[in-house]
């Protein structure tokens, strides 16, 4: 059974225009902190405002790390060797003694 029904004409669509990415859409700004440096390094400006910006963060992770490696260095890991240093000196004062 063919399909009899009309075809209604096409509507046009309008193509939007293309669009430059203008200031405050959400993008960061290529150079927020000025001039890049010229050695290539990292921006130690960027760096400390990181740091700055999750600070307890990065608190919280070097305690908790300096906590995790005294535990295991001092309840779990048993040492390897044991070594042991004598001074001359304090030996012949406890034998005159």
């Amino acid at each position: 059974m063919p399909n009899d029904l009309p075809v209604p004409p096409p509507v046009p669509q309008t193509m939007p225009a293309p669009v430059a990415l203008q200031p405050n859409q959400g993008y960061p700004a290529p150079m927020v902190y000025g001039e890049p440096p010229s050695g290539g390094g990292p921006d130690w400006r960027r760096v400390w405002a990181s740091v700055v910006r999750f600070k307890w963060l990065v608190l919280g992770v070097v305690v908790l790390g300096t906590l995790a490696g005294y535990a295991l260095s001092r309840f779990l890991i048993k040492p390897g060797y044991l070594a042991r240093a004598r001074y001359p000196g304090l030996m012949r004062k406890r034998l005159r003694a």
